[in-house]
């Protein structure tokens, strides 16, 4: 008996011993491998970038978990003490509402040590977060002092609990569950009592707000900010609370990126006061079409300003094109070094039912970049008048030397406002619009267009039968226009198909001319 307990302690022991050995081969193993050799911070930044787009999340809010990012630290003890060392990773990603539950909250909070605190919403279901509840209500409190990104999905009057002052807070956004608003839309008073008032975010420079209320225009936490968004939906912003909002975008004087997604009503009858925005560099409009033209009708940019509008399709406010048009030509300043330039681009949801659609991006400057157009359009249900024509009519003031143009419909008229852009040197045309352009040029006089240097085409297929015509066509025209003495140098086609025998006939048209052709279809 006794020799057999001897026995199983030996196998006993050669087990452990085995275990043991296989273990530390594993890790001798593992330790070799590029992934576990590389530098801390290294691994710090790779802990950091999966943490932003791996985040810890219930399938459907309350099924199984998963831990994201934190399977990471599970690997191997060497890149778990790694992370356990990196304060600002725990610290820059802390959810609420507490996906994993309170214990974990407060474990990233001990990891974080005495690193300034970001505070988001969870990745997953995050416009269907339940409320707060009081445990969370209380953490953010305990913590806003030492929070630098707030980032929350809650309601009005769950804001208000969150009163305490927050020195370091820079950026900050507020979503509204969107079920709230279907019982009730209260006053949106976040900014009025939230972070302690008007001097509890000194630090405050990036603010986010989505929202089906009116927000407190008149606050002035809003005074020192760097950027803005806000995006309220539901309703027209009229009279009073158009010009609290105007006023208060003039006394941002650091403001240097604005987007607004808004409806905002005609503006009373009497002269409504123009706003400068010195600083901004970026303003994007996600609005009516009229939206936009009163929102610029107010406000003049600077010369390095970029202006993006996505307009949607609203009726006839399509009316209210040239005037947008305008608004923007007169914010460019052709004295100036810089750029302006404007963009326009349908609202796609819209926009899938009208199939209208428009993309506009003016680019307007001095010095070595060209002053350009681009212009992209699906003319289904468009005004009579191209908005193209339009839209280089209200801005031939500022001698356009490049012009972009691609059509997937059909707008025969646009050709026709080339007649006045007689500085332009750089033409690029694709798909529909560069068959509209070629007929349009064999019908021109030799004299049409005399500034034009170099001519782009693309996206055509010339050995279809009913556009394979098109090359004659442009090689007769071209040939025409070098005999007056025009001063096109190069034609170059990308995404074309073009035999050999065309691209022959092109360079034949005009010797000297430099014929670029990618075989690329």
């Amino acid at each position: 008996m006794a020799a057999s307990n001897i026995a199983l302690n030996l196998q006993g022991v050669d087990f452990l011993y085995e275990r043991n050995a296989a273990q530390l081969d594993a890790a001798q193993h593992n330790s070799q491998l590029p992934a576990t050799r590389l530098p801390p911070e290294i691994l710090s930044h790779i802990f950091s970038i999966l943490s932003s787009i791996h985040k810890p999340h219930t399938k459907d809010g309350s099924g199984p978990r998963s831990l994201g990012w934190l399977a990471a630290t599970h690997v191997c003890q060497r890149w778990r003490t790694i992370a356990l060392e990196d304060a600002s990773l725990w610290a820059s990603n802390i959810t609420v509402p507490f996906v994993l539950g309170a214990q974990w909250a407060e474990t990233f909070l001990s990891r974080a040590r005495n690193a300034s605190l970001s505070i988001t919403r969870p990745q997953h279901n995050s416009h269907s977060l339940p409320f707060l509840t009081h445990t969370e209500l209380v953490f953010l409190t305990a913590n806003l002092a030492r929070t630098q990104v707030l980032c929350l999905n809650t309601g009005d009057a769950h804001l208000r609990a969150l009163c305490t002052p927050a020195p370091l807070l820079h950026t900050l956004h507020i979503l509204d569950p969107i079920y709230i608003w279907v019982v009730s839309n209260p006053p949106f008073t976040l900014l009025d009592g939230l972070l302690g008032g008007a001097t509890g975010a000194p630090a405050l420079r990036h603010l986010r707000v989505e929202t089906k209320a009116q927000l407190p225009w008149t606050s002035p936490l809003l005074a020192g900010l760097k950027s803005l968004n806000v995006e309220e939906s539901g309703r027209n912003i009229t009279g009073a609370e158009a010009g609290e909002m105007f006023t208060a975008l003039g006394s941002m004087h650091a403001l240097e990126q604005l987007a607004l997604q808004l409806r905002l009503g005609a503006p009373e009858t009497a002269p409504q006061p123009i706003v400068a925005l010195p600083a901004l560099r970026t303003l994007t409009l996600k609005t009516p079409v009229a939206s936009a033209r009163h929102i610029l009708a107010r406000v003049t940019l600077p010369a390095t300003a970029s202006v993006r509008c996505e307009m949607g399709h609203f009726g006839g406010e399509w009316a209210d094109l040239p005037a947008v048009f305008s608004a923007v030509a007169a914010c460019i300043d052709v004295q100036a070094t810089s750029v302006v330039c404007l963009e326009m681009m349908p609202d796609v949801h819209r926009m899938t039912c009208a199939a209208d659609s428009l993309l506009v991006h003016v680019n307007a400057c001095r010095g070595y970049t060209p002053r350009a157009l681009s212009v992209s359009f699906s003319a289904a249900a468009l005004p009579a008048r191209s908005l193209v024509t339009v839209a280089l009519a209200a801005l031939v003031s500022t001698r356009l030397a490049q012009l972009n143009v691609s059509s997937d419909g059909s707008d025969d008229a646009w050709p026709e406002a080339l007649r006045c852009a007689h500085a332009l040197r750089n033409l690029s045309v694709a798909r529909r619009a560069g068959q509209q352009f070629c007929a349009a040029l064999a019908a021109a006089p030799a004299g049409f267009l005399p500034a034009l240097a170099q001519l782009w085409i693309r996206g055509i297929d010339f050995l279809s039968g009913g556009v394979r015509g098109y090359v004659q066509v442009l090689a007769q025209s071209l040939e025409r226009r070098a005999r007056a003495g025009c001063a096109l140098s190069a034609v170059g086609f990308s995404e074309c198909k073009l035999d050999d025998a065309q691209v022959h006939m092109l360079k034949e048209a005009v010797p000297g001319m430099h014929v670029m052709y990618s075989h690329e279809s």
